[in-house]
């Protein structure tokens, strides 16, 4: 009986000096905590070591030397402590897991561990699925790594959590990266509204109103957009694109010229603007600067589009000073020359029509029989090889204009049997790249004699 009474008296012994450990402990945590707020950290140093010395497992003493570490920049310590106090089985006794993982995802934020970041962020999501810093940090992190789908989610559940939040740009930016246009444009215009200054706002409404080909609307979005360096050679592209398919050549060319400087060569976007800008030269007659652009393109994408063949055919026609005459002018330019040409086969024009910026249809009649019915004569200006698909187009074509026979002259290329099928049907006449600059130089001859 007296050993069981002395076993008692020792354990309830044990048990009271726990319990003042405890509390002493306790109290040194409270002054840790104070001497933390008031930033004596001196002090915070010198209770944590005894604290630690005799547990140094103390889940409030580990945190508060984590906020501590944080405090004084020394990140990665901080973080190892934190970590340490998560592989602690029981410290969501002491510590509320949201703050230490939320405090861990900005330390990962801090030292770039970016992925670390967002594993973080998603598990505080998955505790807390309202938690405002969560949210925002993982639907600007899914946004920037192009996982529009997912960030989308986020933003529209952070302009739930947060009214006055500003996330319209990014959810209509989303929107639009999912072929969303409408509801793009929906939050795009109310971004406008909040801001009337936004250009990455102006910037996307702009190239939907470019995909629209609503252009009235596309245009001062993207002029005032391109004020913006971030989005200058993109909205100097689509203004570009705009007046090249509005037939104002020129202007594209300006506008395409002045963002040349600023070209990443060996990007899409190069590949694409530089092609662009060369076919306007095209157009214009600017030969030799087309050819520049094509061969900076084929120089960094060999394959790119229908370079190659375009560089091959000009090659051939700078070769020849009468088809460079035809490129070096644009289609309206070549008129005199052609109706020369046309005037040399025994034809006097009666109406002539520009189809496009590569094509003139005339009407004609034979000068040896001027009443029979006209004959139709086009002009067609390219450097494509032509296929027989051309030529049932111009059989039509006489047809419905009700015309006797046709002509066809181009500076592209029929193919030898192509040549022989239409000679054999004798209702037209095909003049090429082959025969065509013989009849240039004997207009040229005819003009000097007269």
């Amino acid at each position: 009986m007296m050993n069981f009474l002395i076993l008692v008296f020792v354990a309830s012994a044990v048990v009271g000096l726990i319990k003042l450990g405890y509390s002493r402990l306790s109290v040194k945590i409270k002054k840790a905590e104070q001497a933390f707020e008031n930033g004596d950290f001196q002090a915070v140093g010198v209770i944590l070591k005894e604290i630690l010395e005799a547990d140094n497992n103390n889940i409030p003493a580990k945190y508060i030397k984590a906020k501590m570490l944080m405090n004084q920049n020394q990140y990665l310590q901080a973080i190892f402590e934190i970590n340490s106090i998560l592989a602690i089985p029981d410290y969501r006794d002491h510590v509320s897991e949201l703050d230490l993982r939320t405090n861990l995802a900005l330390l990962y934020h801090e030292t770039k561990n970016y992925e670390k970041e967002i594993q973080e962020y998603k598990v505080i999501v998955a505790i807390d699925p309202n938690s405002v810093v969560a949210n925002e940090r993982l639907g600007e992190a899914m946004f920037i790594k192009k996982n529009y789908k997912v960030a989308l989610d986020y933003l529209i559940k952070i302009s739930k959590l947060v009214q006055e939040h500003d996330c319209w740009t990014r959810i209509g930016i989303c929107h639009y990266m999912l072929h969303n246009y409408e509801s793009a444009e929906d939050y795009l215009l109310r971004s406008i509204n909040e801001d009337a200054e936004n250009d990455e706002a102006r910037y996307y409404l702009g190239s939907i109103n470019y995909m629209r080909k609503t252009y009235t609307d596309a245009i001062p979005l993207l002029e005032l957009a391109k004020r913006n360096r971030k989005y200058f050679l993109n909205s100097s592209y689509l203004l570009g694109s705009i007046y090249y398919e509005k037939d104002d050549y020129e202007l594209a060319i300006s506008i395409l010229e002045a963002g040349l400087k600023d070209l990443k060569d060996k990007t899409e976007e190069a590949l694409e603007y530089r092609y662009l800008l060369a076919c306007a030269y095209e157009i214009v007659g600017r030969i030799k600067e087309a050819i520049h652009h094509w061969e900076k393109v084929a120089f960094d994408s060999a394959g790119y589009k229908d370079v190659r063949d375009k560089l091959d055919s000009y090659r051939i026609i700078m070769s020849n000073p009468h088809l460079t005459e035809l490129f070096s002018t644009n289609i309206e330019d070549n008129q005199p020359i052609i109706k020369e040409v046309i005037a040399l086969l025994q034809y006097n024009v009666t109406s002539s029509e520009k189809i496009s910026n590569s094509e003139y249809q005339y009407k004609a009649l034979n000068i040896k029989r001027p009443n029979e019915l006209p004959t139709l004569v086009v002009y067609l200006k390219t450097t494509r090889d032509l296929s027989e698909s051309y030529i049932n187009d111009f059989q039509r074509k006489i047809s419905l204009q009700k015309c006797k026979s046709g002509i066809f002259i181009t500076t592209g290329t029929f193919s030898p049997r192509i040549k022989l099928n239409v000679d054999a049907k004798k209702e037209m006449s095909l003049i090429d790249a082959e025969d065509l600059p013989r009849l240039i130089e004997k207009a040229h001859q005819k003009i000097e004699r007269s």
